[in-house]
């Protein structure tokens, strides 16, 4: 699936399978649980798309930009934005777009999804990362 596809409870898992600091614990129908990294002992929901602590912390580590998108609401990108080797993704908002831009930095721009995320993944108003 393209990174670009990726939205809500799809794109959370994404996030949660690339990124080496997550340890997931499960995955319910609406819900992903990760080890709860200052108790280990317990678990925590784990929702970057939503939940803005999780999400900026993800993409302030990782040295990713977001703001204003001229075609749709926001752009991020990895990179010099000049820069061949930059990465650029749009989304509905400044967590959908730069968490997107995560995955992508972490493993390209194609993803394989788990089956039971499919429905909740596709996304048609932001598909154009140029």
């Amino acid at each position: 699936m393209d990174v670009s596809d990726l939205r809500e409870m799809g794109l959370d898992w994404a996030v949660a399978t690339v990124d080496p600091t997550v340890e997931i614990y499960q995955v319910w129908e609406d819900q992903i649980n990760v080890i709860d990294p200052n108790d280990p002992r317990h678990f925590i929901e784990f929702s970057p798309t939503t939940n803005r602590e999780q999400g900026y912390a993800i993409i302030e580590r990782e040295g990713i930009t977001t703001g204003p998108h001229t075609t749709s609401p926001y752009v991020a990108h990895y990179g010099p934005s000049v820069s061949p080797g930059s990465i650029k993704y749009i989304g509905a908002t400044p967590l959908e777009a730069g968490l997107r831009c995560y995955v992508a930095k972490m493993v390209g721009k194609e993803i394989s999804l788990h089956v039971a995320l499919l429905p909740s993944v596709m996304y048609n108003d932001c598909t154009d990362n140029n």
